[in-house]
């Protein structure tokens, strides 16, 4: 009887054990949840990055910098639209320091505003070691930097009373709304007359 009784309790204790990781999960995303909507009310949007670095596909890679008032910096290869290209490095294109023109950060910060409620923060630095491992494992498309590729996105808040900066970092939503962002960005850098088609949804 001691015996069952035992080993009762020790079943019991792991499956409370069990349950802590779905609480602390739990916990983790409301906090997170709560910080976001607390950000979003206290500061202002005033910046944005993406990086695509292309990895063994040559002339993929762009670098996007943008602030609310100008171009910081753009690296690219101008391909789209032609096929001319000369494959050594030679035909990237850098461009800095470049006024935005009127109108152009209401349009992004708008293509930013469509998908915040989407966007999902990037934790890495807190996972525990396992989980760093399954996330190498099980690699996303995102930050691989094996020589497949990896890309990046940055939003910059701007604390309204403090004027302090604070970059957040976010995994890419799989939604079409982001690649209005991306266009708008690429125009931004790259000006060649995309059509830029706004999604719902």
């Amino acid at each position: 009887m001691a015996h069952r009784y035992i080993r009762r309790q020790i079943i019991a204790a792991i499956m409370m054990l069990s349950l802590i990781p779905a609480v602390v999960t739990g916990c983790a995303k409301n906090d997170r949840e709560v910080g976001d909507s607390q950000l979003r009310a206290s500061q202002t949007l005033c910046g944005v990055e993406y990086c695509h670095t292309g990895g063994s596909v040559y002339g993929q890679d762009i670098t996007i910098i943008l602030r609310d008032t100008e171009l910081v910096y753009a690296s690219y290869f101008p391909w789209e639209g032609t096929d001319d290209y000369l494959g050594d490095g030679s035909d990237c294109i850098t461009v800095e320091n470049v006024p935005l023109e009127e109108g152009r950060w209401n349009e992004i910060e708008k293509a930013i505003e469509d998908i915040l409620p989407i966007l999902k923060r990037k934790d890495d630095e807190k996972k525990g070691v396992f989980r760093q491992l399954l996330s190498r494992i099980f690699v996303k498309n995102e930050d691989v930097m094996d020589g497949v590729g990896s890309l990046s996105f940055t939003v910059i808040w701007r604390d309204d009373e403090s004027g302090d900066e604070l970059k957040v970092s976010y995994e890419i939503p799989d939604d079409k709304r982001f690649a209005t962002l991306l266009d708008l960005m690429k125009e931004t850098a790259h000006p060649i007359g995309r059509e830029i088609v706004w999604y719902n949804s």
